[in-house]
């Protein structure tokens, strides 16, 4: 009898599969869940405060197409954020860019203060010095917030993980 060293044996052996565990959910990723919770429960309180608004004339000011245009502004916005709290548990690419996108939101407030500073309030060295910290104060651990949460090495395993359904 010849023996093939290369045969598979003729026991009914096969290696268990072991699947990966699922790498941990960064800081990051919750943070925004627990903003987007709070997000989505203040955007629920104002656009009821719109509508009733818009239901009592005396209180509305803006003339009624744009009305509609506001609202659903709100309501798009509302949605992408309902729609990245319902996806980030999932882990899939949706939920990373809807947060993505309600990081870079909230970025825009530093940045409409710097775009709307006006020649006074830098008047003095110190006025200055304090515009430029107050700035960095408030938009550096926001870059650093979307940096952890879409693109660090623990976000992409996170979101390239099995996915939940």
């Amino acid at each position: 009898m010849n023996h093939n060293p290369y045969t598979p044996p003729s026991a009914g052996v096969a290696d268990a599969v072991r699947e990966e565990p699922a790498p941990p959910k960064p800081i990051a990723v919750t943070i925004a869940q627990v903003i987007g919770v709070v997000a989505a429960a203040a955007l629920a309180w104002v656009m009821t405060r719109y509508a009733i608004a818009f239901l009592e004339w005396q209180k509305f000011t803006s003339p009624p197409p744009l009305w509609f245009l506001e609202l659903g502004i709100r309501v798009a916005i509302f949605g992408a954020v309902a729609l990245m709290l319902y996806e980030l548990p999932r882990r899939t690419e949706l939920g990373r860019w809807c947060g993505v996108l309600m990081i870079l939101a909230i970025l825009t407030f530093p940045i409409y203060l710097l775009v709307t500073m006006q020649p006074e309030d830098t008047a003095t060295p110190w006025a200055l010095f304090g515009f430029v910290l107050g700035f960095l104060v408030t938009s550096l651990p926001v870059v650093y917030w979307l940096y952890a949460f879409a693109f660090s090495r623990k976000a992409r395993a996170y979101f390239r993980g099995p996915a939940r359904n």
